[in-house]
């Protein structure tokens, strides 16, 4: 799963299936309202143990997105140190539920 956090406030604001689906929808927003717009996101994929790696953040998410681009297999190219930062997020349970 791939998640777009916006970077101000570090909500989620979207979430896409795939990473061409996140990357497709990325290259509209550059279309229009634009580079400065995409470049205040985060793009994150979230695997099935819940860790989280940042794909491209910023002015680095613009370029990735940007036309002339395959973007898709470029995004795990080097993007910079911005670009390749993991985690993973704390979890919480709730009462009768189970891990999956």
């Amino acid at each position: 799963m791939y998640e777009l956090w916006w970077r101000d406030s570090l909500n989620v604001m979207a979430v896409f299936r795939t990473e061409r689906e996140a990357m497709v929808s990325l290259r509209k927003a550059l279309e229009q309202p634009g580079r400065e717009y995409v470049a205040g996101f985060i793009l994150a994929r979230l695997d099935r143990d819940g860790d989280r790696t940042t794909i491209a953040a910023g002015p680095a998410l613009a370029d990735l997105v940007a036309p002339g681009r395959d973007p898709v297999s470029s995004s795990l190219e080097a993007n910079g140190a911005e670009a390749m930062t993991a985690y993973r997020p704390r979890r919480s349970r709730t009462a009768g539920t189970r891990d999956a």
